[in-house]
């Protein structure tokens, strides 16, 4: 499990959902 997380791609997946959802937060609040 330990592999699977620290994974190059698991990672940026992860944080561009992360990503994602702030910019969406960020326009919904905005809006």
């Amino acid at each position: 499990m330990k592999l699977v997380l620290s994974s190059p791609f698991y990672r940026s997946c992860f944080e561009w959902k992360a990503v994602a959802l702030a910019l969406y937060q960020v326009g919904e609040g905005g809006l």
